[in-house]
């Protein structure tokens, strides 16, 4: 589950935004450099992955409680191995992205196999 998290935080983020934009980033001296790597990640993804659902509002809001959820859950975190494999497995996923190998389809498969509640489960495992 952590890749997948990583590919459609990456996904989204990629497709959303051009400026980075997370919820500790006032607060970046105290991340880690492979925190700010993992917030710029998912922030790309996030922009990217907003593009391919172009106008699927329900969704659209669903991907952005998932970015906010996990960019938070980031923020608290400490430098660990975690973080690094984390960091990595997002810069596969927006590597995929970028060469246009996440369909539409693939988000909807992610979003329907990892709901909210498990998202939930998941960070609070970290």
């Amino acid at each position: 589950m952590l890749c997948r998290v990583a590919f459609f935080t990456l996904l989204v983020l990629s497709l959303v935004q051009e400026d980075c934009c997370y919820p500790c980033e006032d607060n970046a001296k105290n991340l880690g450099k492979d925190q700010i790597k993992i917030l710029t990640l998912i922030d790309y993804l996030v922009k990217g992955v907003l593009e391919i659902l172009e106008d699927d509002e329900e969704h659209k809001k669903i991907v952005q409680i998932f970015k906010d959820k996990v960019q938070a859950k980031i923020c608290t975190l400490r430098e660990t191995k975690g973080a690094v494999d984390l960091a990595l497995s997002l810069e596969n996923c927006y590597d995929k992205m970028k060469k246009g190998l996440v369909t539409k389809g693939n988000i909807y498969a992610f979003l329907q196999k990892y709901p909210l509640d498990k998202l939930d489960a998941f960070l609070a495992q970290l």
